[in-house]
């Protein structure tokens, strides 16, 4: 029974509320649909424990409901066959929603889908909103998790329907109540007063940080569109979200007022994200200039044998002949540059034979000023080439070397502190795609189709996330004849990286 004395909805929001809750069949509200609607409205002079007056309902998306989204809501095609569309319930719907503060758990997902469908029957749509999951953050900023699960975890609530409308919905009830016991009346309704605000308001890189998890993964800023804006990734994707959108400028600003929610990937480590974000990038295409931070590059010296033996100084995967050998790793051409000349002059080689300098008709500077072994062309009293290159060769071994990456099929396991894993698949340098387990990976040797076919990157991120030991990165053994057969084997870590 509710004390006489418990804090009304109106004395926490200053009116009533609307506790929503959608089903969707995507998270792009440009081209996604509703599903299914779940809401319960509480009048201000009620108490926030009170159950509310309820109402839910089915919606016939007009397009096929994707089998991922079945599985997770266990809403069918056949479930919506009959259901009203959008446009049957949107004048009954705004009513309802009218003049009340809309609170829902990432409510700019909410809001936006409702927006876009409430546009497409032309209704104007705009009320106050205020995010639970903004709120919990809030409220407990100790705890690393704020999901719903997490939440009821938190709270000891329950559910009479996981990943429907009105279940959900029913679970924002209840978190709010167990806050408002937990912490008291006065702390809820300061923390709601911060955040509540118009949905379609302008917000700030701190206020949308509220919605990127801590951890490893990728953040994605959408427009009022759904289209992408930026993408950013990091191991401590909040750091790197503030470090980007904290900077003064117009550009970040303008960035910021076109952005309307933040879609986020969470990711098992450094790699998961990294490749999550190039993967988003190539299916979003973000507008020109909005890219985050461009890639480090990897210049290398390559070693080719032969009848004319050669050093080549490029960038690592360019299109050159297959060298029996790569040395070094430099971040840009300048500073490979710069350090194999020290190490020629530290072990008199010769510029030109390593590929820093054009091979001259006679002597080069160096060789004139004794600055080298003299393995010119000619040279009397110098080394000959044939054995130039052999000295050149033990100094450049002593050059710290990225790992080679293996040939043919190798996946990497990447597991983070909460126990997510990623597994990601690669052939030779070509990335084919990640995975939870080696049966989601299955399908991809056969098809090499994905969204990066072809591009260097990929192994990059690989050799550097090896390099620097940064991941939590195993190789796993894959079964014979992976990606030829029908029964893929679950993931074997082996020892070592």
């Amino acid at each position: 029974m509710t004390p006489p004395d418990a804090p009304t909805v109106g004395d926490l929001f200053g009116g009533a509320i609307t506790l929503l809750d959608l089903e969707t069949t995507g998270a792009d509200p440009s081209r996604d649909r509703i599903t299914e609607i779940g809401l319960i409205e509480i009048g201000p002079d009620r108490p926030i424990d009170d159950a509310g007056r309820t109402w839910s309902s089915l919606v016939d998306p007009g397009q096929p409901i994707p089998a991922f989204i079945t599985r997770l809501t266990g809403i069918d095609d056949r479930m919506v066959s009959d259901a009203p569309v959008f446009e049957a319930l949107a004048p009954a719907l705004a009513d309802r929603l009218a003049d009340r503060l809309l609170v829902a758990h990432n409510v700019r997902f909410d809001y936006a889908f409702l927006r876009a469908e409430f546009a497409r029957v032309g209704i104007a749509f705009s009320v106050p909103v205020l995010c639970t999951a903004r709120l919990s953050r809030r409220l407990y900023p100790r705890e690393h998790r704020h999901n719903l699960d997490a939440v009821m975890a938190r709270h000891g609530l329950a559910c009479t329907a996981r990943h429907r409308a009105l279940g959900d919905a029913e679970v924002l009830g209840g978190f709010l109540a167990a806050a408002t016991a937990d912490l008291g009346a006065a702390a809820v309704r300061a923390a709601a007063a911060h955040l509540v605000r118009p949905a379609d308001a302008a917000l700030g890189a701190a206020d949308f940080a509220l919605d990127v998890p801590e951890g490893a993964g990728c953040a994605v800023l959408l427009d009022a569109q759904g289209r992408a804006l930026r993408v950013i990734a990091g191991a401590r994707l909040r750091v790197e979200f503030m470090r980007q959108l904290s900077r003064p400028g117009p550009a970040v600003r303008e960035l910021l007022a076109a952005t309307r929610r933040i879609e986020c990937h969470p990711g098992a480590g450094a790699l998961g994200a990294s490749l999550a974000r190039l993967r988003i990038e190539r299916a979003r295409t973000p507008r020109a200039g909005s890219a985050d931070e461009p890639l480090r590059e990897s210049w290398r010296l390559a070693w080719t044998a032969g009848a004319t033996p050669a050093f080549t100084l490029c960038e690592a995967g360019a299109r050159v002949e297959p060298p029996d050998a790569w040395f070094g790793d430099f971040p840009d051409e300048g500073t490979a540059r710069r350090v194999l000349a020290t190490l020629a002059r530290a072990h008199r080689l010769c510029a030109p034979l390593l590929g820093l300098a054009e091979q001259p008709e006679g002597p080069c500077t160096a060789a004139r000023e004794d600055r080298c072994a003299r393995a010119c062309p000619g040279e009397p009293g110098g080394i000959r080439s044939d054995r130039h290159d052999p000295r050149a060769l033990a100094a450049l071994r002593r050059l710290p070397m990225p790992p080679a990456l293996p040939a043919g099929l190798h996946a990497w396991r990447e597991g983070s502190v909460d126990s997510m894993i990623e597994i990601h698949l690669f052939d030779g340098p070509t990335y084919l795609g990640s995975g939870a387990t080696l049966a989601d990976l299955h399908p991809l040797p056969a098809r090499r189709d994905g969204a990066l076919a072809g591009d260097r990157r990929p192994a990059r991120l690989l050799e550097s996330a090896l390099r620097a030991g940064e991941s939590p990165l195993s190789r796993v053994a894959l079964p014979p004849r992976f990606g030829q057969h029908a029964d893929p084997q679950e993931p074997r870590a082996s020892a070592g990286s």
